[in-house]
């Protein structure tokens, strides 16, 4: 079957953010990790159990946005 490619509702439906901006959009509470792979390991736990990752990037996350 013919398929179209909706570019709009991608842009609509995931995200890109690194840990802060992620943390700060969602409210995630960082500061009682000591570094920056806590602060890491803190938001892909938080996306996981609220959301889809899709993939990883330098310093954060895609994912489906909620």
């Amino acid at each position: 079957p013919d398929m179209e490619l909706d570019v709009v509702a991608i842009c609509c439906e995931y995200s890109e953010g690194d840990d802060e901006a992620i943390a700060a959009d969602y409210s995630i509470d960082l500061s009682e990790c000591e570094d920056d792979d806590e602060k890491h390991e803190a938001v892909r736990e938080y996306l996981e159990h609220n959301t889809s990752i899709v993939g990883e990037i330098s310093g954060g996350f895609v994912y489906a946005q909620f």
